[in-house]
């Protein structure tokens, strides 16, 4: 199984607090008291505009009533900053309740070259940074939520005017990674939330204590990578992300020649040389029809990624015309090949929806016939009881039971593979050893009756790892629509769908401490997390659950 890992990101916001034209490193805003700096920290600084008022100074803190700004971000005028250790701090808090609480946190360096502004407020964390290196500035921006993370970065002149390709002096015009190229650049942006492509194509590592990991430099960064295919993850991502000591604040991008689509993983092939001339072109074209397909049976059933042309077809299994389908290339003295698609093609993570179960509650007897709609090349993996015709139950209503055929039963069973799933963008973090507590709180508060609740708690309690965290959320009915219909004879008076969304997380403090589900918290977020099934005064009514759960080691549960 492919193993998902989440990438360690530095966090960024979108918000503009200060729109003078600037044109200096530092504008006066008030007044014009003009300070000449020097840096110690081997960052070349200039003659700048600052503007302040000296409220107090007492011992080592001088509080200061200030406006300041690098290129475009700003301390507002009305927030009073500290002066701690080689920073300028302000804080400004609006909103009177949680959930509409805006908290501002302003740093900026005293030497004039660094600018943090972060926003948090319910369920979102924005930071925008600036830092100036020479006669640049590396602006990032990005928001984080529960469920992950948008970022980008760009590259500036001191007007603001962004520079396209503008290189590091100390980083190489590209590196080679087990005889793939990768290019460095500093202008980059990704959605990184499981199972978006950019998901699946980035990687960035942690250190012990959960922060991004800082390189020495790029040898040290690429020996790293390399020993991580060979005896970790036996694959190559197509970009990677790097933070290193000189300039811990800045994103090196490093993007590989092969589509992003393409996600090159390491095979192994007998060393008869015989069989390699015959079957390895020496362009890479892989000519193999037998393994080909394996390989492609490989990635659906085991790795659980579809394959799919440009106009969208599943691609299950090729005949000779459509070799060559991959590409390898050997890597290392021991006969370990890297394998991608060609460029055309392009794979798809897969989720399984467990377990969706539909009850029907009827004031009588009746009979009435459910059709199950799903998605093209969606497909179900198990029924109960079986259908009666294709896609379709035919059933008998009695006292709150349902009939197929000689079988009675609580309710009717489904699960199914379905391609192109999306996370949610906000939801709880939640413990392993918590998860009980926490579904009998969010349930009793959709309204589960007593028997859909045992039900549902009995079949996830046990997929939950004691010692691990989890990303968890709910869908409703107008998500679940989209992936699969239910489409009844007889329409329901109520029709009420909720779908488990969760998936495992490497906790960090630093990030999801305010998500994080406790018993002091549990109400928090329900407001906007949480819908209610209003039941009662209906002749018919259906309720359905179900759920999607990722772990990281494995894209699906069943």
């Amino acid at each position: 199984m492919k193993k998902r890992i989440w990438i360690i990101i530095i966090f960024f916001i979108i918000l503009e607090s200060c729109s003078q034209n600037q044109n200096n490193l530092i504008k006066n805003i008030s007044n014009n008291q003009t300070w000449t700096t020097t840096s110690n920290t081997g960052v070349n600084t200039e003659k700048s505009n600052w503007t302040g008022n000296i409220i107090s100074n007492t011992g080592s803190k001088t509080e200061i009533k200030s406006s300041y700004c690098l290129l475009n971000l700003c301390i507002p005028q009305e927030v009073v900053a500290k002066e701690e250790n080689w920073f300028y701090l302000g804080t400004l808090k609006i909103g009177e309740n949680v959930e509409d609480e805006e908290t501002y946190s302003y740093k900026m360096s005293k030497t004039w070259d660094y600018f943090e502004l972060t926003l948090e407020w319910f369920m979102h964390k924005e930071i925008k940074k600036i830092f100036k290196i020479w006669d640049i500035y590396i602006k990032s921006n990005g928001s984080i939520w529960c469920g992950g993370t948008t970022l980008t970065q760009k590259v500036v002149d001191k007007n603001g005017k962004e520079i396209a390709n503008y290189l590091l002096s100390e980083l190489s015009k590209n590196i080679s990674i087990w005889s793939i190229i990768y290019t460095p650049t500093l202008v980059w942006e990704g959605n990184f939330r499981s199972p978006t492509d950019d998901y699946n194509n980035f990687k960035a590592y942690e250190d012990s204590e959960g922060w991004d990991k800082i390189f020495e430099n790029e040898k040290n960064f690429k020996s790293f990578i390399e020993d991580q295919v060979l005896n970790v993850e036996k694959r190559l991502y197509n970009s990677y992300i790097a933070q290193y000591k000189k300039y811990p604040w800045v994103n090196v991008i490093y993007n590989s020649l092969q589509d992003k689509n393409n996600r090159i993983r390491i095979i192994y092939l007998w060393t008869d040389k015989n069989y390699l001339s015959k079957n390895i072109k020496t362009n890479g074209d892989f000519i193999d029809l037998v393994l080909t397909n394996k390989i492609i049976w490989y990635y659906g059933e085991e790795s659980y990624q579809w394959i799919f042309d440009e106009d969208g077809t599943r691609i299950t299994k090729v005949d000779s015309a459509k070799l060559p389908f991959f590409v390898v290339k050997k890597f290392d003295a021991k006969w370990n090949y890297l394998i991608h698609l060609q460029p055309w093609y392009k794979l798809q993570s897969l989720a399984e929806m467990c377990k969706p179960v539909v009850y029907y509650y009827s004031d009588k007897d009746e009979e009435n016939y459910l059709t199950l709609i799903p998605k093209k090349y969606d497909y179900f993996t198990h029924l109960i009881p079986a259908f009666n015709k294709e896609n379709t139950w035919k059933f008998q209503s009695q006292n709150k039971k349902i009939k197929v055929g000689e079988e009675t039963y609580d309710y009717l069973y489904y699960s199914m593979i379905t391609a192109w799933y999306q996370h949610n963008r906000n939801g709880w973090i939640v413990s392993g050893n918590n998860i009980v507590n926490f579904f009998e709180d969010k349930l009793e508060k959709i309204n589960f009756n007593k028997q859909e609740k045992s039900d549902f708690i009995d079949f996830w309690k046990g997929e939950y790892e004691k010692y691990k965290y989890y990303f968890v959320s709910f869908k409703y009915k107008e998500d679940l629509d989209k992936i699969i219909s239910l489409n009844f004879e007889k329409t329901p008076d109520k029709e009420f769908r909720v779908l488990l969304d969760s998936y495992e997380v490497n906790y960090n403090e630093n990030h999801y401490k305010k998500y994080l589900y406790t018993e002091e918290n549990k109400d928090k977020f329900d407001t906007d997390l949480i819908q209610r099934f209003e039941r009662g005064n209906a002749n018919r009514e259906v309720f359905e659950w179900g759920g999607v759960l990722e772990k990281d080691d494995s894209t699906i549960i069943k």
